[in-house]
């Protein structure tokens, strides 16, 4: 069966690829992300990729 150009107007648009992350994830258009020496980082794998790559302390001990 063949879809109408109607049709295929209303599908839609498939995610365009912009990039990889620091651990090979893919980024798309739209994401948010902050470049490190290690490579790009979407804002919502900040906090985990800080705890992986950065020695964290706490204060006072």
């Amino acid at each position: 069966m063949n879809r109408t150009n109607f049709e295929r107007f209303l599908e839609p648009d498939e995610p365009q690829l912009f990039g990889s992350d620091w651990e090979g994830n893919e980024i798309y258009d739209g994401d948010e992300y902050v470049e490190t020496e290690l490579g790009l980082v979407r804002l919502e794998d900040i906090s985990r990729f800080v705890k992986e790559t950065q020695k964290v302390m706490v204060a006072g001990e």
